[in-house]
């Protein structure tokens, strides 16, 4: 075996994570999960062929453990002839749990695994033994990914523990391809992974692309990858995102990689086709959008017949219909690859001859740059035309490609010069920094132009400073922005300035010139966004709150005269000054509107930052799902990029969701780097989270202590100060209270929003106690803050309100606020603050009230339903078109979620739940309760 692992799984960063398609097989193996927490030890075989997703699966199974231990194992190929040893690794990966076992079945496993000596055991007795580690091992989820190739004892041992498995907390999940496995593990519930269809490769590419893309192009890919997500995959790894966002083809760039063994067959029958008919397959690869009109004209330009590809069709190699499609879209790039220079040449010169009618002029110039063997300033600007053409509809590292090409195409030097600064910026603003370096690089070293090097200087100093985040980083940034003119460059000093506030120190902060010192009067124009920004963010870091409110109000109302917020407008901006002036619904709605915009336009370089900072919106609004999502492009973008990893965004997640070792995991990750790197206002964070995950708790004391050695830097008044006042009058720290209310109203006082105003209400409502005044505060915040944006602030207010009104004693109206706050917390996931709302409620008097519409899936809802109404399983399965065990691992789910142990229970769970049986309950054929063949107690097996 290799790469066995074990550990706790970490939190799912959403179902569309990494098996994107998968949703709903994702969902039943949550559903096996869960039973297993519950005391229900069970087995599930995962079946797919090769790229259909059940490694990606079978991680997001492992990400959705929460508590459970995840034992992670893949087979692999050399052992499977080598007796147990799956079983080994198995064993190896949790050795406690073999001292538990009884005597016989240690020493059977001891003697297979050579941890001793001995004869032979029964391969029964070593099954037995499987079986009761897997379930005698506390929660434990154990995953075997390419089962297929595991040595035959080991599938034996583990087909015996499956067949056996009943109770205990340990789930099981092999996954592999059809063949072996289905006969080995017959009793157990089988997942099949088939081709995913049109709209779920979609939503794979939107998962896997964050850049935009042709449409026809999109379409070409899609229909070349046959359900096949492995193979879109593998073809972005062969592919520049660059070519692809423009709709250029596959280009000379691409990288070079083995082909995998299901396309190295096909390359095989290529390799044995006539040379002519060679040469059409690499026309139409270099052709990315499969016209037959076009490969048909280019063909005649080569003195080819398009005809002569029926002999790669009858091969599987294309198919040759309305559209030309590769059998996979991995052999299109190995195909291009392996064509020779000249013949590239070849057939780029007869695709641009091809495309004259100007149906599609961006290939075309495309097309004849990549055929041209010199300098031709007529077809370099042409591809400047195309390059606008391609920025304008948000292709911009297409841009930069055609831009790159222009210049090599060019003879001026000054004008090679100014076409590859232009090429630079667009790769910065794609992402590509490696790209962008080269380019900048290149002019800075052979430009005389002073101001085109300072330019140079500058964007480099950013683009170290965007991959790291460093002290040093910040550093090399205020050198350059320190040199310039005082005055000028608005954008670039507050951008030095963020910097400083972000990673520090303070003192750097020294060496940038006042704003606006020697700055020339615009009197034809307002201050810009930036210029007020810039004022405002330096009032606030030089700890004058009042100028630092007005000028950042004057800063929201001018990113209304901001056409495109997302050009050369960092969210951090937009951020820090909108958390000044306290404006949470322009912050918000600005949010969802740049992320929108650079996930549109392909501005990789401001995504990242982009999508953490909305993410945290996202949250404070209660939208964690919405958040996660986020969180999950943010990991995309900086895979894309090489950026830093940064971990703030998963350790608010990870807070607000409750989850106590995730935030401390994370929390030291953040803690690290910020001792790598000085990034102070990360340690902030970490404070935050800490402090908002025991709050939620009730553990109020550990939430002062995690706020002691945090500072208010700019723009967390509204998120740490709240925190600091509820912890410190829950644990009797009065005059503690009262001091960080005191420098909440400073930093608020002049805003007047609703968030400002309802959370003053809310802390003066607290530090009063249980004064009669308090009652009236409670009810003004929970009203104002209503006004705002945030439910979660909203349901935090509620169930401070609800505490206090329990404590004097109003149980009724407690009741009333504890669980309109419950309901809300429960819905969103955040279960720290729904599990402390749920005992304030129990101990009022109430129940926790399940979510309509959002406990059971409707599948779940229809099951229930029908079992409720006398159905049995088989009849259930029959009348959904499910299978048996379908119906058997909802029940569970539905019983576990319902809390209640038997069908006798349903109906009038259903009803309190408010989810009654309906015509749901009509059965063609089935037995009514009380007649012969009516339905068990139970589910058959192992439903309880």
């Amino acid at each position: 075996m290799a790469g066995s692992s074990a550990g706790c799984a970490r939190p799912a960063s959403g179902p569309r994570a990494r098996s994107a398609g998968r949703e709903g097989e994702l969902a039943l193996l949550a559903e096996h999960l869960e039973s297993a927490r519950r005391g229900r030890a069970g087995a599930v075989v995962v079946l797919g062929a090769a790229g259909t997703g059940k490694t990606l699966l079978l991680r997001d199974v492992a990400a959705a453990a929460g508590d459970f231990q995840v034992v992670s194992l893949r087979a692999a190929q050399h052992e499977s002839q080598v007796r147990y040893a799956a079983l080994e690794s198995l064993v190896r990966a949790l050795p406690p749990a073999v001292g538990t076992l009884p005597a016989p079945q240690r020493h059977a496993l001891a003697v297979v695994t050579g941890r001793e000596a001995g004869e032979v055991p029964d391969p029964l007795l070593v099954g037995l033994a499987t079986e009761a580690l897997l379930t005698g091992a506390g929660r434990l989820l154990c995953l075997v990914d390419d089962a297929h190739r595991m040595d035959a004892a080991s599938l034996r041992a583990l087909s015996t523990a499956a067949h056996r498995m009943r109770h205990g907390h340990g789930l099981l999940v092999l996954a592999g391809r059809p063949g072996v496995l289905e006969e080995w593990l017959e009793g157990s519930t089988h997942v099949r992974l088939p081709p995913l269809d049109h709209a779920q490769m979609h939503r794979v590419l939107d998962v896997l692309l964050e850049t935009p893309i042709e449409p026809r192009v999109r379409e070409q890919l899609v229909a070349e990858s046959r359900g096949n997500p492995g193979a879109v995959r593998e073809f972005l790894d062969l592919v520049e995102p660059a070519a692809l966002a423009g709709g250029l083809g596959v280009p000379s760039a691409a990288r070079v990689l083995d082909p995998p063994a299901a396309v190295d067959g096909l390359l095989g029958q290529v390799d044995a086709l006539p040379q002519h008919v060679r040469t059409l397959l690499v026309l139409a690869a270099a052709e990315p959008t499969g016209d037959r009109e076009v490969l048909h004209r280019a063909a005649q330009h080569l003195g080819l017949r398009l005809q002569d590809l029926a002999a790669a069709a009858d091969r599987g190699l294309v198919d040759v219909g309305t559209r030309v499609l590769f059998g996979d879209p991995r052999l299109r790039a190995h195909v291009y690859r392996s064509a020779g220079p000249s013949l590239r040449r070849r057939v780029h010169a007869a695709l641009a001859e091809a495309l004259q009618d100007g149906s599609d002029p961006d290939l075309r110039a495309w097309c004849s740059a990549l055929a041209a063997t010199g300098p031709d300033d007529d077809l370099a600007r042409d591809l400047v035309e195309r390059a606008g053409a391609a920025r304008s509809r948000g292709a911009v590292a297409a841009a930069a490609l055609l831009l790159e090409r222009a210049a090599a195409l060019t003879t001026s030097p000054a004008g090679r010069a100014d076409l590859q600064w232009r090429a630079g910026r667009a790769w910065q603003e794609s992402g590509d920094l490696a790209r962008a370096r080269s380019s900048i690089a290149t002019v800075a070293a052979h430009t005389r132009d002073p101001r085109r090097r300072a330019q140079a200087e500058l964007l480099m100093a950013r683009m170290a400073y965007d991959q790291r985040h460093g002290q040093h980083e910040v550093e090399q940034l205020i050198d350059v922005v320190a040199a310039l003119p005082p005055g000028t460059g608005a954008e670039a000093r507050l951008r030095a300035l963020v910097g400083t506030m972000i990673s520090g120190p303070p003192s750097a902060r020294e060496r940038l010139a006042r704003p606006g010192a020697g700055a020339p009067v615009r009197p034809d124009a307002p201050p810009s966004f930036v210029e007020e920004a810039l004022e405002a963010l330096t009032a606030a870091s030089e700890d004058r709150p009042a100028s630092a409110i007005a000028r950042s109000q004057r800063a929201v109302a001018a990113l209304d005269r901001v056409p495109d917020v997302s050009a050369d407008i960092d969210f951090m901006w937009i951020y820090l000054v909108c958390a000044v002036a306290w404006d949470e619904t322009t912050l918000l709605r600005t949010a969802r509107r740049y992320v929108d915009d650079v996930r549109r336009c392909g501005r990789l370089s401001q995504a990242g930052l982009a999508y953490n900072y909305a993410a945290v919106l996202e949250m404070h609004a209660g939208h964690l799902d919405r958040a996660e999502e986020l969180s999950r492009r943010a990991r995309r973008v900086r895979e894309l990029t090489g950026a830093r990893e940064n971990h703030r965004v998963d350790l608010l997640l990870a807070a607000w969701r409750g989850q106590g070792a995730r935030v401390g995991e994370l929390a030291r990750a953040c803690r690290e780097l910020a001792a790598q790197n000085g990034e102070t206002r990360v340690l902030a964070t970490v404070a935050c989270a800490n402090a908002l995950l025991h709050n939620g708790a009730g553990r109020y004391t550990a939430a002062l202590r995690a706020l002691e050695p945090a500072r208010t830097d700019v723009g967390f008044a509204p998120f740490l100060l709240p925190e600091e006042v509820e912890a410190a009058v829950r644990t009797g720290e009065a005059e503690r209270a009262r001091r960080a209310h005191r420098l909440l109203q400073r930093w608020s006082a002049g805003a007047g929003t609703p968030w400002a105003r309802g959370l003053d209400l809310r802390c003066r409502a607290l530090l009063l106690g249980p004064a009669e005044e308090a009652d009236a505060l409670h009810r003004e915040s929970v009203a104002v803050l209503g006004t705002g944006e945030s439910t979660s602030q909203v349901a935090r207010a509620r169930l401070l309100h609800g505490e206090w009104l329990r404590r004097a004693r109003r149980h009724r109206e407690a009741r009333e606020q504890l669980g309109l706050a419950h309901e809300v917390f429960a819905a969103v996931g955040a279960n720290g603050f729904a599990s402390r709302a749920a005992r304030e409620l129990t101990a009022a008097g109430g129940a926790p009230r399940a979510a309509d519409g959002v406990e059971l899936t409707a599948q779940q809802r229809a099951v229930a339903r029908l079992a409720a109404g006398g159905a049995t399983s088989k009849e259930i399965a029959a009348a959904l078109v499910v299978s048996p065990r379908t119906v058997h691992a909802h029940l569970r789910t539905v019983f576990a979620k319902l809390g209640v142990e038997s069908r006798r229970s349903l109906r009038d769970a259903l009803v309190e739940h408010g989810l009654e049986a309906g015509e749901d309950r009509a059965v063609p054929g089935g037995h009514r309760g009380g007649r012969r063949g009516s339905v068990p107690d139970r589910p058959a097996g192992r439903v309880p």
